[in-house]
């Protein structure tokens, strides 16, 4: 996948002057050989250790000498004339902080990531935890208000962008601290975006500037971790952006409501036989992490 996002990238003839630079989390494969013979143009951060999501990205920002930095990752194809467009529209626009592209994916839909509300303790409850989101009528309603309320076909100002793919400022990045490095897995995007907005300044969805998001390939292979470290995650972006009030409340939330629903479902699925002992299992394991607020590594 990194290879695929690098030949598009370098298919952006039409774009600025640019440079890339790609920090390895220490990948226990051939990614830093196939970097250093198929892409010698590419500078590389060869991490020893996993830094994880945001402290690999602060060092790839840290490295960047351009004006605009377009933070992006690896399972991105970045469309014909992406790149141009959107710089050509933070060039334009001084009081934007941080452009997003129509993210969409692989079967063309969008990709809701891309421009989507704030996260709160309403989405946290209704979406998440009751899991009202994919019932037909109500879901459709609950969506567009507490996580996905914009027309995807129109660029416009929005609340937060994907952290999948986001062109900033590098100056604004760097006087912000870059993405706070206390976030596990997921939070890192929402938190940035909240400060950014905190500061006076804007952020945009950009619809003309596509780019393909395969998306949750490595999430898949660790259920447990992923689900887990993502609600202490976002537990720390509500006791960061909001106060500690709003994270005690967002954890009542998971422990008391989302963790019963999560068994629940589990057990109906397995006695209807549409999910079999072991996907229980995952889920008993998830609750126990849960119970104990401990993040799974």
């Amino acid at each position: 996948m990194l290879a695929d996002c690098l030949d598009s990238l370098s298919r952006q003839t039409d774009a600025p002057p640019w440079e890339a630079v790609v920090v390895d989390n220490a990948s226990p494969d051939d990614t830093v050989a196939m970097l250093q013979q198929r892409y010698p143009w590419v500078r590389l951060i060869a991490n020893r250790q996993n830094r994880g999501f945001a402290g690999a990205n602060n060092q790839g920002i840290a490295a960047a000498r351009g004006r605009f930095v377009l933070l992006l990752n690896p399972d991105t194809i970045v469309s014909a004339g992406a790149l141009h467009k959107l710089v050509d529209f933070l060039s334009t626009h001084p009081q934007v902080a941080i452009v997003g592209p129509n993210l969409r994916q692989p079967n063309g839909q969008p990709d809701r990531g891309s421009a989507r509300r704030s996260y709160s303790l309403a989405a946290a409850l209704w979406l998440d935890a009751l899991r009202l989101g994919v019932t037909p009528l109500l879901g459709r309603i609950l969506r567009r208000r507490l996580a996905a309320p914009y027309d995807y076909n129109v660029t416009q100002p929005v609340e937060a962008v994907s952290g999948a793919a986001m062109l900033a400022r590098r100056e604004l990045l760097q006087d912000l601290g870059g993405f706070a490095e206390v976030f596990l897995h997921c939070g890192e995007d929402i938190d940035l975006c909240f400060r950014v907005r905190a500061q006076g300044l804007e952020i945009w969805y950009l619809a003309e500037a596509v780019i393909v998001h395969l998306g949750g390939r490595s999430t898949k292979k660790a259920v447990v971790r992923t689900a887990v470290n993502a609600a202490l995650s976002n537990a720390q972006f509500f006791r960061r952006c909001h106060g500690r009030g709003q994270a005690l409340a967002f954890r009542l939330i998971v422990q008391c409501v989302q963790m019963p629903c999560l068994l629940g479902i589990g057990l109906v699925k397995l006695l209807a036989r549409r999910e079999h002992t072991a996907d229980l299992v995952r889920r008993c394991q998830i609750a126990r992490a849960l119970i104990a607020w401990r993040p799974v590594r």
